[in-house]
């Protein structure tokens, strides 16, 4: 079975559910990454199972100065294998400058961060544009992080970065992966188009691109989130129960 490689993980606060499942669920999915928005403290729960990805908020502007940001970050979560820099920033000069400052700031502090996390189908030209702070990320064993979300529509734009890390190597990391109703609309996910059984099927097709470039993903979101009550919090541990009981 494809699912169960060690590459399926979360992305979740416990501002909505207990820490308590988060942990339950996954040392049930077994990944080897989580992304902790918001969290320090689930932080150090999930640590001794899964390498985590700490994320804290504001982390959507370029207002923060690098060096600090790190820094902060790196003090309120001492257990994180990564600190999550730039969330859906869009490419240019000033972000390539101001990443290339916080993994420098992160060299010397000795931690390691998860870079750039670009939102889904930018194209290559744009990933080509961070090639300087991605080059030096990687040298310094540092992680990028991109998002990929599919709508069935426009899905082919989604991996436009693939070519990039095949070329370069490293440590990639889908830090948000998982249906969307329409990438021009951020906050309409799966409920109400599918079942969780449906998901799962959805899962194993659509993710097959990141586990066959053995990249790590991260699903949007555990928690609750989006408009209208909506919740993306992925079916996968039933559907891993389901597959399991299966084989």
């Amino acid at each position: 079975m494809t699912l169960l490689q060690g590459l399926h993980g979360i992305n979740v606060t416990d501002h909505t559910y207990s820490r308590e499942n988060i942990n339950r669920d996954s040392d049930v999915i077994g990944g080897a990454f989580a992304l902790v928005r918001n969290s320090p403290t689930l932080t150090a729960m999930l640590a001794p199972q899964t390498r985590v990805i700490y994320r804290a908020l504001p982390d959507e502007s370029l207002d923060a100065d690098p060096v600090a940001f790190v820094r902060t970050r790196a003090e309120a979560a001492p257990s994180a294998a990564y600190i999550h820099l730039t969330n859906e920033i869009n490419p240019s000069a000033a972000l390539v400058e101001w990443t290339i400052k916080a993994i420098t700031a992160a060299n010397q502090l000795g931690v390691k961060v998860c870079a750039l996390n670009l939102a889904t189908h930018k194209n290559a030209a744009q990933w080509d544009l961070m090639r300087p702070a991605i080059d030096l990320a990687i040298s310094g064993g540092h992680a990028i992080g991109v998002h990929v979300y599919l709508d069935g529509v426009t899905d082919g734009g989604a991996w436009d970065w693939l070519p990039l890390m095949r070329e370069v190597g490293g440590l990639w990391v889908c830090t948000e992966f998982g249906y969307i109703r329409s990438i021009h609309d951020a906050l309409r996910g799966w409920r109400g188009r599918m079942t969780e059984i449906e998901l799962g099927v959805w899962a194993e097709r659509n993710a097959r691109p990141l586990v066959e470039a053995n990249v790590p993903i991260c699903w949007f979101a555990w928690d609750h989130w989006g408009a209208a009550g909506e919740s993306a919090r992925v079916g996968l541990v039933s559907m891993m129960r389901r597959n399991s009981s299966a084989d």
